[in-house]
């Protein structure tokens, strides 16, 4: 038992001592930020120091934050605090120098680096590529992509920016005004009462979910139902000031074993799921 408690301790031993020093005992980059990593080859080492790197990122970030919350404003802050590990994972960097690797009884050693310059650069570059986008998207029924991918995305990439000295950049303070649509039905045949509301509510509802519906509108959308024969057609269109900018058509089949309720429903839903796709979207993530 003693033999095999010193080949233990012995191979531990050799274990750590086959860490290069520059990695056992790394030297602060003063005017940037460096991650280290490991593995069984260079490639998988550097993808190791990369994550490392992202996560020196945040921790300095985060740091900054607590000592220095008065370089952004209140809300800025706020907005950081929650977000800024998020998004420090999901930042994609170029740029890196792999300053120092070597590989050590089959394991290797890496160690990569990105200078603040670099770092503001990239980000002031993403960020006026999607302030361009932002500013260039005026529809309507863009408006769901820019407050839920578009503007949170600019204002976590400015926290990240403002928060490594980065200034010069003007970005929005919100979203914008919520849109407003005139919402018109327009039947062409006959249709009992019930089928009618339910139609109206399922596209309203959801409709609702993100804008207002006024009479007061230079937007409106038309629904036009009509019947053929034992099918429904719908035509649905956008129109600015008389121009129509968007349309859609929907045709179903009711069969015998579907209700009236359940048809106009589902009617209602394919129709909003076209208006959907109109305007900047993602596809699987602006959901009305």
């Amino acid at each position: 038992m003693v033999i095999k408690k010193s080949l233990f301790l012995l191979l531990v031993t050799n274990l750590f001592c086959v860490e290069p020093h520059w990695f056992a005992n790394p030297k602060p980059n003063p005017n940037g930020f460096y991650g280290l990593g490991s593995g069984e080859s260079i490639a998988i080492a550097k993808r190791n120091a990369t994550a490392d790197l992202s996560s020196s990122i945040h921790l300095s970030i985060q740091s900054t934050f607590s000592s220095e919350s008065k370089r952004v404003n209140q809300t800025l802050s706020s907005l950081a605090t929650q977000k800024i590990n998020i998004r420090t994972k999901e930042l994609t960097l170029s740029n890196l120098v792999v300053s120092q690797s070597e590989c050590e009884e089959g394991v290797c050693y890496a160690r990569v680096e990105i200078s603040r310059a670099d770092l503001l650069t990239q980000l002031r570059g993403k960020i006026t590529l999607a302030l361009e986008e932002f500013n260039s998207l005026q529809s309507p029924f863009d408006y769901v992509y820019k407050k839920n991918v578009l503007f949170p995305s600019i204002m976590q990439d400015y926290s990240l920016f403002a928060s490594l000295g980065g200034v010069g950049i003007a970005i929005p303070k919100s979203v914008g005004d919520t849109p407003v649509f005139n919402l018109v039905f327009r039947y062409d045949g006959v249709f009992s009462k019930s089928f009618k509301n339910i139609l109206e509510k399922t596209i309203k509802d959801n409709l609702v979910k993100y804008s207002k519906i006024s009479t007061h509108s230079d937007w409106k959308i038309i629904v036009k139902i009509i019947k053929e024969g034992k099918g429904v057609a719908i035509g649905v269109s956008a129109n600015h000031l008389g121009e129509e900018i968007y349309s859609a058509s929907v045709f179903d089949v009711q069969k015998p074993n579907i209700s009236n309720s359940f048809f106009a429903k589902r009617l209602g839903i394919q129709t909003y799921k076209k208006i959907n796709k109109w305007g900047k979207y993602k596809e699987g993530f602006v959901e009305f």
